[in-house]
C-alpha cells in the first residue's frame, strides 16, 4: 500500500492530480486547506482528510482531528492551526500523546518537518479520539 501525505493545496487541484498520477498512491492522507481540490482524486484512491482553517464551506463535515490505523500504526491527522504549529509543535504533540498516536501528521506551516521522538511505553487507553 502506497500512502501519499499532502496538505495546503489551496486551489491547485492540477498539482494534486499530477502528484497522484506520478506516485500511483492507493491512499491519500490530506491535512487540510484545499478540501475542494479533492475532486480530482480517482475513485480507486482511499481518501482520509481533515479540515484546515481555509476550508470554510468545503466539506464542512470533515473533522479537524482524525485518528487512522494503517498496519497497526496509529496516525493522528490534523491541520495544526488550532494548536499553533507555526509557533511550535508542543501543543500538537500533547494531543498526539493523549490519543496514543504513533505518528503525528499536520499541515498549516507550509514547511516540511520530519522528526522522530522516543516515548515511554504506555498503557492502552479505551477512549478513541480526545482533544
Amino acid at each position: 500500500m502506497d500512502i501519499l501525505i499532502i496538505s495546503d493545496t489551496h486551489g491547485r487541484a492540477e498539482r494534486l492530480a499530477e502528484v497522484l498520477r506520478r506516485t500511483g498512491a492507493d491512499v491519500l492522507l490530506f491535512l487540510g486547506d484545499g478540501l475542494r481540490d479533492l475532486g480530482v482524486v480517482d475513485e480507486g484512491v482511499t481518501v482520509r482528510a481533515v479540515r484546515g482553517n481555509c476550508d470554510w464551506s468545503a466539506m464542512a463535515d470533515a473533522p479537524e482531528l482524525r485518528l487512522e490505523i494503517f498496519g497497526g500504526v496509529r496516525i493522528l491527522m490534523m491541520h495544526g492551526h488550532r494548536y499553533n504549529v507555526k509557533g511550535g509543535i508542543e501543543g500538537a504533540l500533547a494531543v498526539a500523546a493523549e490519543n496514543e498516536a504513533d505518528v503525528l501528521l499536520y499541515g498549516h506551516t507550509h514547511v516540511p518537518l520530519e522528526k522522530t521522538l522516543s516515548v515511554a511505553a504506555r498503557e492502552p487507553n479505551p477512549q478513541a479520539l480526545r482533544q
